[in-house]
């Protein structure tokens, strides 16, 4: 965790953790009131945590399932909505953050997504199904599908009406493009000054809705001459 304002850092999951110990920790997400956050952790199978952010202490979200993924909060805190492996189907679930059984809410794409998220206005959850942007209701009576290319990242606006996708256009450029909520369909794109090689990860809107924060993955490739090198006698006879 970092202060953004006083820029002092603190872990939150220490190594010693029998939830992190040689393992890799991802897609940490806080509770509405700050006070603990839900992750992932990858050891082979996915399995999702939830801990304090005071001390550290997690507790496995779901004991049943062998591979879970991309965990979201309810507005009210009161709920976790993740993508789990049930048997041989995968399903997008929700289950109460103080403990009880998962509620199926419909189906999840195989291996489960990368990224789950819910509604500030509680109504809708959305996730990405087979290369689909999916917006499901939270009581899983109905969902509809958002036209367009797989989005790398995706959330909602602060006030609900509104999702925010993170995408490649029809030339390989990002761009972000917000979706009306209630019709599915897209508004306005604009272009993002990213590398069109760059990959993304997570979306975190800035509490005064107007900026986000991604992680950005670029690849470095050199290119080198090797001076002085000795062909060997007859090495280019074999080619």
């Amino acid at each position: 965790m970092r202060s953004v304002q006083e820029g002092w850092t603190r872990p939150i999951i220490k190594l010693e953790s029998a939830s992190s110990a040689g393992q890799n920790v991802m897609r940490p997400s806080f509770s509405p009131d700050g006070q603990r956050i839900v992750y992932e952790v990858w050891a082979n199978t996915h399995r999702i945590w939830v801990a304090s952010v005071g001390d550290g202490r997690a507790v496995p979200l779901d004991r049943d399932s062998p591979d879970e993924h991309s965990p979201a909060w309810s507005p009210d805190g009161k709920w976790i909505a993740y993508q789990r492996l049930a048997g041989t189907d995968w399903e997008l679930v929700k289950v109460p953050f103080g403990g009880g059984q998962p509620v199926r809410i419909g189906a999840a794409t195989p291996g489960g997504g990368d990224h789950t998220a819910w509604s500030p206005t509680g109504e809708w959850i959305a996730h990405v199904r087979i290369g689909t942007l999916v917006l499901t209701a939270a009581d899983g009576r109905t969902e509809k599908s958002v036209d367009g290319p797989r989005p790398a990242v995706f959330g909602f606006s602060r006030d609900g009406s509104s999702l925010y996708v993170v995408r490649h256009s029809a030339n390989r450029a990002w761009v972000l493009a917000t979706v009306d909520v209630p019709t599915g369909q897209e508004r306005n794109a604009v272009d993002l000054k990213v590398p069109p090689s760059a990959t993304l990860s997570g979306f975190g809107l800035h509490p005064d809705g107007k900026s986000f924060a991604t992680g950005i993955g670029i690849t470095r490739r050199d290119i080198w001459v090797l001076d002085g090198f000795n062909v060997p006698s007859g090495w280019l006879g074999r080619f």
